[in-house]
């Protein structure tokens, strides 16, 4: 700026001339953010050339891209309600593991049945082998053949083994954390597909575990019965054994030896008695032989000898009043004294009989005591040799209640496990079943349409930013000046 100096003395403002300020360049160390737009306006051209030709190479890709269509299905695995009520005699099966289920609906028997029954062998989203080889894949094989130095690639699995791959990364099978819910999930291309998957895959898992569990009770059914073959021939022999043990021994039976026991006692009883009315009678046949009063009078004798005894006592005791009156040769003595000696000869002639009759009967006696002895002996010999057969037998008897036990408890599991194959494995009860989807599977291709053009502006503007930084042209004064 430039000011004139007037003279001494007075001094007009009006001479006074400003020069006007020079333009505000900022320092190279500050950030212009003017320069961000003078920028584009230079590189305008480059920017949308380059923008427009990256978009247009992704819209094939994102063409290319196909919508995919999930579809679930919402389930619970229990064990059937009939199964609770069954016996541990009959088989009661294992607690129903729904972790275990789920590694069911996964297995590979499952995998192979629906690839085959929905063929998706032939569908080129789960084949591999049906697909067209993209240009990335070329280059990806040349790039192979050059790592293996031309040694022969490994000959590919059939077409299923691919296929595998792929339909496990389209299913998903998995529990609900707190809950016996399982769900099943599907991703395919094809809405239908999706929804017919976890539809055909329970009904596959349903035939399976119906399959495998009738697998199991057939051969556990016949391994026991096998074993009721061998128990039932277990059973015949020893009841074989019973039989032929009879027939050596005869009838030996508790009740038989009750018998026995029974007759033993009864011929016992009869041997006291015959014992006793021998005592008895020998008594009085001694009595009757020594003719002693005092002997006789304590025996048991017929009314007939008691009256003639008593007749007796009584002439005896009138005699000896007689005699205190009369002499012995008065005639009432003597007539008294013959009646005395009649009475005397008619008892000795009664006791003569009765003594004979007692002498027979002591024979008697003697020879039922011989027999009873002899039958006595013979059914205790009998009942000494019934006792160990009986034993004998009665352990033979128990070895069959043993063995017809336990084929009654293996004929019990048979019919257990028939009863079982007649219950299904497993109940499913299906909250939700699989619906066909009517809205793809993530974002539309406007989506990726705006992101893939967001991204090719943003890459154009870093190689404008990248072309200006290698430009060395000069466009302003200030690096003019440096």
């Amino acid at each position: 700026m430039t000011v004139l100096m007037p003279a001494a003395g007075s001094v007009s403002h009006s001479l006074i001339r400003h020069e006007p300020p020079m333009p505000f360049e900022p320092k190279p160390d500050d950030f212009d953010l003017t320069a961000v737009f003078r920028l584009i306006r230079r590189r305008i051209a480059m920017i949308a050339v380059i923008s427009a030709l990256l978009t247009l190479a992704s819209v094939p890709m994102i063409l290319g891209l196909k919508p995919v269509y999930h579809a679930e299905s919402r389930l619970m695995i229990h064990s059937p309600l009939a199964s609770a009520l069954d016996t541990p005699e009959g088989g009661q099966r294992d607690p129903l593991n729904v972790t275990s289920e789920t590694e069911r609906l996964l297995s590979r028997g499952a995998a192979e049945q629906l690839i085959h029954d929905l063929h998706l062998a032939g569908r080129p989203e789960f084949n591999p082998a049906l697909r067209k080889v993209s240009l990335l894949g070329r280059a990806r094989g040349m790039l192979r053949s050059l790592v293996d130095d031309g040694e022969p690639s490994a000959v590919a699995g059939d077409g299923i083994e691919r296929v595998i791959p792929e339909y496990y990364n389209a299913l998903s099978v998995r529990r609900d954390a707190g809950s016996d819910v399982v769900r099943i999930g599907f991703n395919s291309q094809d809405p239908e597909l999706a929804a017919a998957v976890p539809n055909t895959l329970l009904g596959i898992y349903l035939g399976q575990r119906k399959a495998s569990a009738l697998s199991h009770l057939t051969s556990a059914e016949a391994w026991l019965r096998q074993r009721i073959g061998e128990q039932q021939g277990r059973v015949d022999a020893a009841s074989d054994a019973v039989a032929r043990y009879r027939e050596a021994v005869g009838a030996v039976s508790a009740d038989v030896q009750a018998e026995q026991v029974r007759s033993a006692a009864e011929l016992a009883d009869r041997l006291a008695e015959i014992q006793q009315g021998r005592a008895e009678a020998a008594a009085t046949v001694a009595a009757l032989e020594t003719e002693n009063d005092a002997a006789i009078q304590k025996i048991v004798v017929p009314d007939s000898i008691a009256v003639l005894q008593r007749t007796l006592r009584a002439q005896h005791k009138e005699l000896d009043r007689l005699l205190q009156t009369y002499g012995d040769n008065a005639d009432e003595v003597i007539g008294l004294r013959a009646d005395i000696l009649k009475s005397r000869t008619d008892l000795g002639l009664e006791a003569d009989r009765y003594l004979q009759a007692q002498r027979a009967k002591l024979m008697v006696l003697d020879r039922q005591e011989s027999s009873v002895r002899s039958a006595l002996a013979a059914a205790r010999d009998q009942l000494s040799r019934s006792a160990p057969a009986q034993a004998e037998l009665t352990r033979l008897l128990r070895v069959v209640d043993n063995e017809q036990t336990t084929l009654d408890k293996l004929e019990e599991q048979n019919r257990g496990l028939v009863a079982q194959a007649a219950l299904p494995a497993v109940e499913v009860e299906v909250l939700s079943p699989a619906a066909i989807p009517l809205q793809p599977q993530g974002r539309g291709r406007l989506f990726y349409l705006i992101g893939a053009a967001m991204a090719s502006l943003s890459v154009a503007m870093t190689a404008a930013f990248v072309r200006e930084m290698m430009d060395k042209s000069v466009r302003s004064h200030e690096q003019l000046e440096g």
